[in-house]
């Protein structure tokens, strides 16, 4: 299953009992104790998947319909740089600090 497809899916329909998240025992990763967490598709989610797949097929044929592939990889690349501006922000409020507007 596409990592990305997957945590669209967590994210955005929110299909959490589709989902087991396995913990992994801590390992060592130059020098910091990380916790290892997979997800792995329960049997709802794997019978639920090819119809999302669908979905998700046609929705970004929709959104992308009458763009050259150029012009496709550019918003890629114009949003990738929209989401880590948004995302430096949000970990700064998530944190409990206040935006200056």
């Amino acid at each position: 299953m596409h990592l990305y497809l997957v945590r669209k899916l967590l994210l955005l329909v929110r299909l959490q009992p589709y989902f087991v998240r396995m913990k992994f025992p801590l390992v060592r990763l130059q020098l910091n104790l990380v916790r290892i967490k997979k997800l792995y598709p329960t049997e709802k989610g794997k019978n639920i998947y090819p119809l999302l797949k669908r979905e998700h097929d046609y929705s970004n044929a929709v959104a992308l319909k009458g763009l050259s592939e150029t012009e496709v990889e550019s918003l890629f690349h114009l949003l990738q740089r929209v989401r880590k501006n948004v995302e430096k922000d949000w970990e700064y409020v998530k944190k409990g600090n206040k935006r200056n507007y």
